[in-house]
């Protein structure tokens, strides 16, 4: 668990660089502070923070303080479950909780790094799109460049496409569309919301099975924003179960975020043209959660 600091400005503080102020009260060197600001990881009265912004006595600051990053990648011997391979491409089915690229608080276990320990070094590979590190499922890797150009065009166009499976609170009888454009929320920097200005998003749902004051849902992205399916299922009253940041904790079973499954993975094969569908079978921790709600 990372280390959070909030305080009030004191007295005497007036339009004071932001990143130079945090450097300076919490003792941090300039790169340190470099990551808080690229990593979203400090808010100023709740608005993220920018490298133009700047503090003024009475402001409340909340910042997370980021662990060390290592000087060079260190392989993570974890074990892939490989859904698919070839010469191309890579599908894995990444566990949740697992965060996919390096970061604070993840910066020696990620899928990226258990990628360089599968592959070994000075071997070609990208990963193609994200999920949230609280979210299983199937995620494309590609390994050559060829393919990283495909998938990047077929990402703009839509044609590489992912469903999901979802528990979501409260009962949904009738399936939707949600399009709410997605920004940083202006009133919590550590969350995304709908903003009249942000990006535009779509969300299509139906409902699968009615369970006890829940309900499970298939979900189809039409865009790829951050944190889109939570924050859209939470907008109209259906926060995702367990998802602590736009809901509420599931405190039956340690769910460690929000459940959510990328279950299914449609793609055209970047050298042979064929349309690709890959699954990725429902985990335990999401079966087990849907049958507590069962017998509720």
């Amino acid at each position: 668990m990372l280390d959070v600091k909030e305080w009030i400005v004191e007295e005497g503080v007036e339009r004071e660089n932001a990143s130079e102020y945090i450097g300076r009260i919490l003792s941090l060197p300039a790169n340190k502070v470099r990551i808080i600001v690229r990593y979203h990881l400090c808010g100023i009265n709740q608005k993220m923070i920018a490298e133009e912004s700047t503090v003024s006595s009475g402001d409340f600051i909340s910042c997370t303080i980021p662990d060390e990053r290592p000087s060079d990648d260190i392989p993570f011997d974890f074990p892939l479950d490989v859904l698919y391979e070839d010469e191309s491409v890579l599908v894995i089915n990444k566990p949740a909780d697992l965060a996919v690229i390096p970061g604070p608080g993840n910066w020696s276990e990620n899928v990226y790094l258990a990628l360089l320990n599968y592959f070994g070094k000075d071997v070609y590979y990208r990963i193609a799109h994200r999920i949230d590190k609280c979210t299983s499922g199937c995620l494309l890797v590609t390994k050559t460049k060829k393919a990283t150009r495909s998938i990047g065009k077929q990402m703009i166009a839509r044609s590489c496409r992912r469903e999901y499976s979802a528990l979501v609170q409260g009962n949904l009888y009738e399936g939707g569309t949600i399009d709410l454009p997605l920004e940083r929320d202006p009133q919590n920097f550590r969350r995304m919301g709908v903003v009249k200005d942000g990006k535009y998003a779509r969300t299509v749902y139906e409902p699968v099975e009615q369970l006890h004051d829940a309900c499970e849902l298939k979900i189809q992205l039409k865009t790829g924003r951050t944190h889109q399916i939570r924050v859209h299922l939470a907008a109209i009253g259906h926060p995702l179960i367990g998802d602590d940041l736009y809901g509420t904790p599931f405190e039956e079973y340690d769910t460690k975020g929000a459940v959510l499954h990328a279950g299914v993975l449609h793609f055209i094969h970047p050298v042979t043209g064929k349309e690709m569908k890959i699954e990725a079978p429902l985990p335990e921790y999401y079966r087990e959660v849907r049958k507590l709600l069962k017998e509720k």
